[in-house]
């Protein structure tokens, strides 16, 4: 019965940040981008690798965490909000 709780509890966790990563890359521009190239392609890849990390979780593959956790982290490195 756990089980089922925790499966169910990754699932919504999940979604939710398939939506944030979707929603981000939808308003994601390069032209719009007022901070270097460099930071919006490493902006860009961690998109992808918070999002691929998290459905790699789901999934029980073995280098889910790592993407999750390196994608987070260049998340923080690279958004330009905060960086002042």
């Amino acid at each position: 019965m756990m089980n089922i709780f925790v499966t169910i509890l990754v699932l919504a966790s999940t979604i939710v940040v398939m939506m944030r990563c979707i929603n981000l890359v939808a308003h994601l521009n390069r032209k719009m981008w007022f901070g270097h190239s460099y930071m919006f392609g490493g902006f860009s890849i961690s998109i992808a690798l918070t999002a691929g990390g998290s459905v790699g979780i789901l999934f029980g593959w073995d280098q889910a965490p790592a993407m999750l956790l390196i994608g987070f982290a260049g998340w923080m490195i690279f958004d330009r909000r905060s960086n002042s």
